[in-house]
Order: C-alpha cells, then structure tokens, then sequence
C-alpha cells in the first residue's frame, strides 16, 4: 500500500518533479535530495528536501531522476544500501550506472532491499546472464516508454503541429539547436558564444552545490551584439555538470526549474579590454570570472576574483590557490611531472595585499584525485581544484 508510505526521490528535474507530483497524488509523503535546487523554487509541490543520508534513512522507497556524471555514478552503493530502511524497494529508470548492480544484487540477497525496478543497465543490453534479470523481486523493463502506439501516434500529432506553427506563424517549438541567429550576425557572435560557454562551465565545475544566482555583464564590442545568445550559452555552460541534456535551448528552462536567478546587463563603463564578458555567480560561493576576446577571436580567461591574468580556456585546467612564497611553482611542477602529468601552459597572478597568488595550469589529461591530494597538500597551498573546459 503506497498510502502514507514514504517516497525518496533523488533529483528533481522535470521526470523527478512529475514523479513527486504523482506520489503526492497517491497520499505519500515526498522527501527528495538535490543539491543543485533550494525550497524557493518548490512553492506548490508539497517536497521536502533533505540530505541524501536523511533520504535513506526514511525512505520506503526511492527513486533516481539523475544524470550519469561523476558525482552520481554508483550513487546507490554497499554504504548507501546499508544506511537505507530495511525492504525499501528501489526504482532506476534514470541512466545506468547510477545504481552498483553488485551492490543493488547482495541487498536484495541479504532482504536489505525488498524489491527493485530497473529500467536501465550498466552495460546495455545486459547479459544473459545477468544475475538481476532471474532475481524473484527484480522487474526489468527495456527503455521503451515513448514507444507505445499511443506515443508514436503523440509524437506524429506534435510534429504536425511544430511544422504548421512554423509555416503559418513563424513559430519554432523544441528546437533543438541553438537560437535563431543570421549567419553575418554569427561569424561575428561566435567567439563570444564560445567564451561565454567556458565562462559558464568554469563557474559550474567550480560550485560544489546549488547556485542561487547568476550574473552575466557585457562591455564593450560586445554589449553591441545581441548578447540573449550569449547568456543562454553562459547558461549551458553553467549547467552542464548537473545536466547530460543541457542545451542552447532548454538551458534557460532547466535554470528556471531549479531557482537559479539570472540577471543580464550591458555597462558602458570603461574596461581594461574592447569586449569583454563578466560572470558572478552567488549561493554555494561567490565567485566572479570574466573573459574577453582577443584580436582574432581568440577567447581569453582574464579575471578570477581579484586576480588578473591572462589564460585560454582550453581542456583539463588547474585552478591553484597559495600564499605567496617562494617555491611554490617549483612544487607544482615537481608533482605534476612525478605523476607523469604534462604542463602545456602556466598563467600566474598575484594580489600583493593578501599575499595571495592564483596558478591556472592547462594539462595534457585530467590528474587523478591521488594527485589533486598531493596538490593540496603542499607547503603554503590554499585550494586545487580542477576543471575541463573542452576544446
């Protein structure tokens, strides 16, 4: 009986959202864990969040509606099984991987989990032999919910209509490439559609929760153009890491959905550069980057906080934080290359106040978190983190 009883959803995106609205529907109580979203954008759905332990402590059931990334691959694990209720029956119909199916199959031998329904697989599809396809309290379905004849018959309508509105007025619903932009206007926006991408992925890689706002500023060259695209695509950008399905499209409905406060503005003040994109984003830390573009268009990271330097937004980056002493680079370096980790470009900034100095090293491959420890572990090192920014 699913009156009373309570639900866990992890992630509450769209799917996670209907999914909590259907529960409360049935007379179950909602508990749901997302980092990335806070209680101001759930006015009218009855959820109560929580942490992800707390989830797995009164669950009696639990559902995923999360991406695959490196923060929820295996999410539900050995440790995650033993803190949950004892027969809480578990539902993946999310991405697979998300779930250890080693784990997930000896909780279900030890009666830790009472049932399971998995709609996805680690390895699709699974093998024969799989041992969760013959378990007595395991239901396997094959990814197929938009496949009935019913959706098919949906999908043809919506297409038809898409089409028409279209042809008649213009109208383009789900795109799914980016905003309508003239092809003079993009030779010229592209650099800066670039930039803002990067601009957007650093802040998103670097903030461990939810972000409550963001701001996007324009300057210059580039408060001239039609900067709509260019905040859509900081946005993307942004949102990528707690996203597979982000897009220059749904990008500013995803930011929306989980409360993220976006502000754009052009300034006519004077700037160190012709044209240049500044980012502050607010909630899990305040932080502020700004990027310009150079002759060429060529993208350049120009601002950390405080910190001026002059970097390209290029690949797996190392952004290092240390007092100002001597030595310091030297270390890096020594670390870097014992681990057989190779330095394409070094850009280094100082705030001689503090005595503080910012390092933003590009690398060949992303270091392993054994030698991000050893980063942060070195004499008159503040913080080390790292971030890929794509080609």
């Amino acid at each position: 009986e699913l009156y009373n009883r309570t639900l866990g959803v992890i992630g509450l995106g769209r799917i996670g959202r209907i999914v909590a609205d259907r529960a409360r529907g049935l007379g179950m109580k909602v508990v749901a864990y997302d980092p990335y979203l806070s209680e101001l954008a759930l006015p009218n759905l009855e959820v109560e969040l929580v942490t992800l332990d707390e989830l797995f402590a009164r669950a009696d059931a639990i559902t995923l509606h999360v991406p695959k990334t490196k923060d929820t691959a295996k999410i539900l694990d050995r440790k995650a099984f033993g803190k949950m209720k004892r027969g809480v029956l578990v539902v993946n119909a999310a991405r697979g991987g998300i779930v250890d199916e080693a784990a997930l199959f000896e909780a279900l031998e030890a009666g830790q989990v009472g049932g399971a329904a998995l709609d996805v697989f680690e390895k699709e599809p699974p093998a024969k032999d799989h041992p969760l396809l013959a378990h007595e309290r395991v239901i396997c379905t094959p990814h197929l919910g938009a496949s009935t004849e019913q959706a098919q018959v949906n999908v043809s309508i919506a297409v038809a209509e898409q089409v028409r509105d279209y042809l008649l007025s213009g109208i383009i619903g789900n795109a799914v490439n980016v905003p309508s932009i003239s092809r003079e206007a993009l030779g010229r926006m592209r650099p800066y559609i670039e930039l803002a991408t990067k601009l957007g992925r650093f802040q998103g890689q670097l903030c461990p929760g939810q972000i409550d706002q963001i701001e996007v500023e324009y300057s210059g060259e580039a408060a001239a153009l039609d900067v709509a695209p260019m905040t859509v695509a900081v946005l993307t950008g942004l949102l990528e890491s707690i996203s597979d399905q982000v897009n220059m499209v749904n990008a500013p409905v995803i930011a929306r959905e989980r409360g993220i406060k976006v502000i754009e503005s052009k300034s006519s003040r004077s700037s160190d550069f012709a044209s240049a994109i500044t980012t502050r984003v607010s909630g899990c830390l305040e932080r502020l980057v700004s990027g310009a573009v150079f002759h060429g268009g060529q993208p350049r990271i120009v601002r950390i906080d405080d910190f001026m330097l002059e970097a390209i937004p290029e690949g797996p980056t190392l952004l290092l934080l240390n007092h100002d002493r001597p030595g310091v680079v030297g270390h890096v370096g020594t670390v870097l290359g014992e681990e057989g980790v190779n330095i394409s470009r070094m850009q280094l900034a100082l705030v001689k106040e503090r005595a503080e100095a910012c390092m933003l090293v590009n690398v060949d491959s992303p270091p392993s978190p054994n030698v991000m420890e050893r980063l942060r572990s070195l004499p008159d090192m503040i913080s080390a983190q790292i971030v890929d920014l794509g080609p």
